[in-house]
């Protein structure tokens, strides 16, 4: 077995025009060799990070393709695409939306200095589409990513997160420090039918959960990562330690602000009430930078 797709069902069981219209996209050398591993959450039964343990268990295939439940294929053959992308022993996944640059603040993906590797396109017509090549990024988008079945031996979904934040992020560092490539898929088009909501108190709990899991490993970049200066690299810091802040002010999540003024603390270098009043200040003066 070639592939096994592995999808986290919000219902019993995937749509019928899911199911065809992978049937009808993945390639016709490939439609007789993948399989459909579809764990039922319909109960919210199990966390991301435990469905795709029991997914990863169950499945047969030599690539294991994780994605969401609410997606459209617009491209064709993306089958071979991903056996393309996976050719190289060093590779061990492939995604269409990532980044050539892990900070160490906790925040989200989002990041300048062309560090974006991202082909997605939304209902909203939010489409964003800024690769149309292979290249080496060391952390991907969870919507959809592939990875070797051989990895295994050597990562798994951490349970211990719970919820459903920071899974990609997770399973992304685990690869990287196990010694794999992971690169981006060009040519494989995806409408993607909701976006994430990830400003709550919840994914800022598993921000600081990542964080401090890897921030001994972190900043992490790739061979494709621009250029980035002592001064950039600063600058990208202070600017993304302010979303996390901006979420526990807004959910008057108090409890969190000592966690954040200690991690913004060990990224800057500084006293916590130095990086604090750094971070603001930054804010505050470079309105464009706002986020």
């Amino acid at each position: 077995m070639t592939f096994s797709i592995i999808i986290c069902s919000r219902t019993e069981d995937i749509s019928p025009q899911l199911r065809q219209n992978i049937a009808d996209t993945i390639g016709e050398a490939w439609r007789n060799d993948y399989e459909l591993v579809v764990i039922d959450n319909s109960s919210n039964r199990h966390s991301i990070f435990q469905a795709y343990n029991l997914g990863v268990e169950r499945a047969q295939g030599k690539n294991l393709l994780f994605m969401h439940d609410d997606i459209t294929y617009l491209s064709t053959d993306w089958g071979s695409r991903i056996l393309d992308c996976m050719s190289s022993d060093q590779v061990g996944a492939c995604a269409i939306a990532g980044f050539t640059y892990l900070k160490r603040a906790p925040s989200f993906y989002t990041i300048g200095h062309n560090c974006h590797r991202i082909n997605i396109r939304h209902d909203n017509g939010n489409n964003m589409h800024d690769y149309d090549t292979r290249d080496e990024i060391v952390v991907f988008d969870g919507v959809w990513f592939c990875i070797k079945s051989q990895c295994f031996s050597q990562i798994r979904f951490d349970e211990s997160f719970g919820g459903f934040h920071f899974y990609d992020f997770d399973i992304s560092t685990q690869l990287i420090t196990a010694g794999w490539k992971i690169v981006t898929a060009p040519g494989i088009d995806i409408l993607h039918h909701s976006v994430g909501y990830w400003q709550t108190t919840d994914w800022i709990e598993k921000a600081f959960r990542f964080y401090d899991k890897w921030k001994l490993q972190l900043p992490l970049r790739s061979h494709d990562c621009p250029p980035l200066t002592d001064r950039d690299a600063a600058e990208i810091e202070t600017i993304y330690l302010y979303p996390p802040l901006k979420i526990i002010l807004r959910n008057r999540a108090w409890r969190y602000l000592p966690r954040w003024a200690t991690a913004a603390a060990e990224v800057l270098g500084t006293s916590r009430v130095r990086a604090a009043s750094k971070v603001l200040w930054h804010h505050f003066t470079n309105r464009s930078d706002r986020t």
